[in-house]
Formats: structure tokens, C-alpha cells, sequence
């Protein structure tokens, strides 16, 4: 499939056909994960199943509490090493 790159708002956008969709299960709102390929020649787009979005939120939801409690905990001992 080519498809064109379109100006939208200062970015561009790749506009997918409803049988691409409909063939990803995606729709307006769907979750994916951008990246450029090894090679640096090509755009990967990958669905993010919801329950692995949700994981990963939780996980930096615990990070950000486990980092909040080191530092409440440890403050004093990071501010001396920082000097």
C-alpha cells in the first residue's frame, strides 16, 4: 500500500484505509508504537494491545512511588553524592 503524507497541525499524518483498520483492529484512539526499523528505511506501527498499555502504566506508576520513597528516604545521602 502507498499511501501519502499529509500536514496536520505542524506534523504530518498517514491517513489507513478502514480495511488496513479494520485488519489491525484499530480505530480513532487505538494505542501504537512508533518506530523506524534497524535500518533507519522504514516507519514500524504496531498495535499496543490494551492490557500491555495498562501493564506499563502500572509499572511506571510503581517506579515514580518506588522513586518518590528513595528519595523521602535517602534525600540527604543523594544531595552529598550530587556535589
Amino acid at each position: 500500500m502507498i499511501e501519502t503524507l499529509r500536514s496536520i497541525d505542524g506534523g504530518c499524518a498517514i491517513i489507513l484505509d478502514a480495511a488496513t483498520l479494520d485488519l489491525l483492529k484499530l480505530g480513532v484512539g487505538s494505542r501504537v508504537e512508533v518506530s523506524v526499523s534497524p535500518d533507519g528505511k522504514r516507519l514500524l506501527v504496531t498495535p499496543i494491545e490494551i492490557e500491555a498499555a495498562d501493564e506499563e502504566a502500572e509499572h511506571r506508576a510503581r517506579v515514580r512511588e518506588a522513586s518518590r520513597r528513595a528519595i523521602a528516604r535517602h534525600g540527604a545521602a543523594f544531595k552529598k553524592l550530587a556535589e
